[in-house]
């Protein structure tokens, strides 16, 4: 009994090794052919340019994943350029074998050889997501950056906003009125996550709202946004280091023409001086005095907006709301600003659910 009993055990391991064995060899090869179907994939997605980019100077872009098997394609390419020319190369890659890198490394030094020149940008996931918030605004080309800026856009982003676009062609339905600094430093759409379309957008030194109608551009948009456009908010948005209200704290005379549009801020001034409470808020917050003072300008525009007659109607009218902001540039948050105080803006979205299976 016992002879029978170890005979049936050694046939049940035996097969049992001979299963594990099989399933194991099978596991092997499905997972080369799903390494080598990605590693095909890669490839097949990695996108190659080289073109003049004017000024005799050329750009290549490798955009995607760069393999060994890329390369006749990667060679194919790089003999477009001429020799001399100077080159940027720009490496926005998930994966890049040596091979890849041997063949961009060993085409760089004959053309430096050759006379030319060749500057490598590599660009990871980070900067990657960078560009997408940011959009065409990089300085890697060495010609007129706005130029670059459009030709880049063409590249990367117009094929995406093309379709919201076509939408708006003869029309626009913005959601509000945004008033902002003309610093370089403010983004609105990408400081308030919106798009083509949501903002009107209307930007002035030190985001001022003269007093009875004395500046025509201001007094216009007010009106066509308000009256035409129907937007529902108007918002004001200063910001941190902003060089018209250090120019104002100061008394600084900056000529005629800056002085006398700065004139129109006077009153934040001296509503400043006087102790207003976005000051203080301001200040137990830990903000320096020209930032404070970039507050307090931005509660006493709402407070100006709020008496404005077409302003108020709207807000009789249609409920039309008024709101203050603040981008401090050093790090990145946006505050609210009241008429009589600064509050941090909290996120109210719902963290996502998970799905029990």
């Amino acid at each position: 009994m016992s002879t029978d009993t170890d005979s049936v055990r050694r046939t049940l391991l035996s097969g049992l090794s001979s299963a594990l064995r099989h399933n194991l060899l099978l596991g092997m090869v499905v997972g080369l052919v799903l390494a080598f179907g990605l590693l095909l994939w890669r490839v097949v997605r990695v996108a190659i340019s080289v073109r003049p980019v004017g000024g005799g100077r050329w750009l290549v872009t490798v955009d995607g994943a760069c393999t060994f098997l890329a390369l006749p394609r990667l060679v194919g390419e790089l003999a477009a350029v001429p020799p001399g020319a100077p080159v940027i190369v720009e490496l926005t890659v998930d994966f890049l074998d040596h091979a890849a890198h041997d063949a961009l490394r060993d085409w760089a030094d004959g053309h430096e050889k050759s006379g030319g020149t060749v500057e490598f940008v590599e660009m990871g996931a980070a900067r990657r997501l960078l560009d997408d918030v940011l959009g065409p605004w990089r300085r890697t080309a060495q010609g007129d950056p706005i130029v670059a800026g459009v030709a880049a856009y063409h590249r990367r982003h117009a094929h995406l906003v093309r379709p919201h676009l076509g939408r708006l062609r003869d029309v626009q339905y913005p959601d509000s009125l945004f008033l902002t600094c003309a610093d370089s430093r403010i983004v609105p759409n990408v400081i308030t996550n919106s798009g083509p379309g949501d903002l009107f957008t209307v930007r002035n030194i030190g985001n001022l709202v003269p007093a009875d109608g004395r500046d025509s551009s201001v007094e216009a948009a007010l009106v066509y946004a308000l009256d035409t456009l129907r937007v529902r908010s108007v918002v004001v948005c200063g910001h941190s280091g902003c060089g018209a209200m250090d120019a104002l704290f100061h008394d600084r005379v900056t000529g005629p023409g800056l002085d006398d549009w700065l004139a129109h801020g006077r009153p934040a001034l001296d509503r400043y001086r006087a102790g207003h409470p976005v000051a203080a808020a301001a200040a137990e917050a830990g903000f320096g005095e020209i930032d404070r003072l970039g507050m307090v300008n931005v509660a006493v525009q709402l407070e100006a907006l709020a008496r404005h007659p077409v302003v108020r109607r709207a807000m009789l009218a249609r409920g039309v709301v008024l709101s203050g902001l603040f981008f401090d540039i050093s790090t990145a948050r946006v505050l609210e600003i009241t008429i009589d105080g600064v509050d941090e803006i909290e996120d109210t979205t719902e963290p996502a659910t998970a799905l029990s299976v």
